[in-house]
């Protein structure tokens, strides 16, 4: 075991970009497997889950310009910019596929139907030049954690009827269902932004609104599923963070990333079934140089925007070539 830890950790360590921030996805692949967590820092990337950040990311990029616009030429000039077409699967994951989701999710958010109007950032946040969208709103604030706490909200909404502001997180998946959206209930991403939205609206958010958009080769599909956050959950997440931070230094400064046995499969966490852990088949090589046609390495995103904000100096990205 001593040998497979320092193979598949210490192999990876020259790659491993340590927190300046914390942001709220990164706490929660903490708190669910260290190892699983340092991979991801490593820039470890599965070849699906490549192609399933680039697709969402580009639909990330082109769906507000949708409801801002009602029509999808910037959509999908947006689309364009970030997706690539080699890239493309059987799944649905393509440009034709973007353009059928990108007109019902149209249809889906007309006046007559979608009764929010997209509203500017508040005041104090953060409208990075490389954010995924001109209508991402990075929000960054102090959890008591000794690092800021820095999450990126899709885009800001105000109900035209009760005037209620909410913070948008946008998901794409391959079976958009409610039973699917409801998995963000007391979810710490979005309770987070919950809580970040708070530290900067005058008047208190009732939660977060999650809208997904359905990506599949049959159907177009969006839904929209509000989840209300209490005062409770976001003390209770204060907390978590504080304790998870914790435990990243004691990792950072040992260079131990223990791996959770419980975090490989849902079976073993909850008792139910569902998709394992993308880094479950490295966990088992002897070594990492063994999973080179299953894995690659790519260079973490710069975050440049974000830094400059927090004052934070520029950073040379990590050699991804090896």
């Amino acid at each position: 075991m001593k040998k497979q830890s320092e193979n598949v950790l210490y192999g990876l360590k020259e790659h491993y970009v340590q927190r300046e921030w914390l942001s709220p996805s990164s706490l929660s692949s903490m708190a669910r497997c260290w190892r699983s967590y340092y991979f991801d820092k490593c820039g470890v990337r599965s070849l699906g889950a490549r192609v399933a950040m680039q697709f969402g990311s580009a639909l990330h990029a082109a769906v507000p310009l949708v409801i801002e616009d009602q029509h999808i030429d910037r959509a999908v000039v947006a689309f364009d910019g970030l997706w690539d077409e080699e890239l493309a699967d059987e799944k649905g994951r393509n440009r034709a596929g973007a353009i059928k989701s990108l007109m019902h999710w149209l249809g889906e958010h007309t006046p007559e139907k979608y009764p929010y109007d997209l509203v500017p950032p508040p005041p104090g946040a953060i409208v990075a030049a490389d954010g995924a969208s001109e209508w991402e709103v990075t929000l960054a604030w102090d959890a008591g954690a000794g690092l800021p706490v820095v999450g990126k909200v899709d885009w800001f909404v105000r109900h035209r009827e009760t005037e209620d502001v909410w913070p948008v997180e946008f998901k794409t998946s391959a079976r958009m269902s409610e039973w699917f959206l409801s998995g963000f209930d007391r979810n710490p991403q979005i309770i987070a932004y919950a809580v970040g939205a708070n530290m900067l609206l005058p008047k208190p958010v009732r939660g977060v609104l999650v809208e997904g958009m359905g990506v599949s080769k049959t159907r177009a599909s969006c839904l929209r599923h509000p989840v209300y956050v209490s005062e409770q959950e976001q003390e209770d997440w204060v907390l978590w963070v504080q304790n998870t931070a914790a435990d990243l230094q004691e990792c950072e400064e040992s260079g131990v990333f223990p791996k959770n046995l419980a975090g490989c499969h849902p079976y073993s966490m909850f008792g139910c079934g569902g998709w394992g852990c993308d880094f479950a088949d490295l966990c088992r090589l002897e070594s990492w140089d063994e999973g080179l046609d299953m894995y690659s390495l790519s260079a973490e995103r710069d975050g440049g925007g974000v830094r400059k904000a927090l004052g934070l100096e520029p950073k040379e990205a990590p050699d991804a070539s090896a």
